[in-house]
């Protein structure tokens, strides 16, 4: 795994960590719960264990030999986002409708600018990648 995959993965997992216990702890001291309050509640009783089953399996697999992510990781990981992104959402829809819709349509926008920043920044590695080898091989 590259260093800026490690790096990606260890500030993701902490942040959304931290969302989710935050949130959680707000949410677990409601005196009356609706709706959205129990679909908070339960999609954090997911996530947090996931969240931290993906921070342990990740650095196993810094450990081992393996230099890809398992299939396994890779959907505890998935749906550890999705699960602390419904889980936020639905606190803000306990308090507001509008804030939740904003959250949601927000959060699209963002997960949409990720994936098209994350492209370029792969392009941009495997094209540094392929000039430092044709460096490499020309210095021989």
């Amino acid at each position: 795994m590259r260093e800026y995959d490690n790096k990606i993965a260890d500030v993701s997992i902490a942040g959304l960590a931290a969302v989710s216990l935050i949130t959680l702890q707000v949410m677990l001291s409601l005196v009356t719960y609706d709706i959205f309050a129990n679909i908070s509640l339960i999609a954090f009783s997911v996530a947090l264990p996931l969240l931290a089953c993906t921070f342990i399996n990740l650095m196993l697999i810094r450990a081992s030999k393996y230099t890809q992510r398992p299939r396994l990781a890779l959907w505890f990981w998935i749906t550890a986002i999705t699960t602390t992104l419904i889980g936020v959402d639905a606190a803000f829809w306990h308090a507001s409708w509008i804030a939740g819709g904003m959250f949601f349509v927000m959060s699209l926008i963002g997960f949409l600018f990720y994936r098209y920043f994350e492209r370029d920044v792969a392009r941009n590695l495997a094209r540094e990648n392929r000039e430092e080898r044709a460096n490499d091989e020309a210095s021989l």
